[in-house]
């Protein structure tokens, strides 16, 4: 079980790291780089934003799954150079988006 939980938890950053290495490395022009390293980019910024010592409150909270589904969204209008790449930001910004639904509830 807490293998699970720490793979759940764990896994969107690895996701991103990956797939962030495998557009740097591939043979595209320095723009189409770019362009494929910006969901990248804003899913490790709201994965980093998801673990804040601090309680971010429900509102925000809200934000957040917004852009995890953005994010998941954008691989549809954006072209990766590998379909790894693609199915890897997808996963990891999904799992992000369960995260925030699922922690930002309250308990009581």
């Amino acid at each position: 079980m807490k293998y699970t939980v720490g793979l759940l938890l764990f896994e969107p950053i690895a996701a991103f790291l990956i797939a962030g290495a495998i557009e740097l490395r591939s043979g595209a022009s320095r723009t189409q780089k770019v362009v494929s390293l910006v969901p990248v980019a804003f899913g490790i910024l709201v994965y980093g934003l998801l673990w804040v010592p601090t309680h971010l409150g429900p509102s925000a909270m809200r934000w957040l799954t917004f852009f995890c589904l953005i994010i998941a969204c954008s691989v549809s209008l954006i072209s990766f150079s590998r379909r790894s790449s693609s199915i890897l930001v997808v996963s990891a910004s999904l799992i992000n988006m369960y995260v925030a639904i699922f922690f930002s509830a309250p308990l009581v």
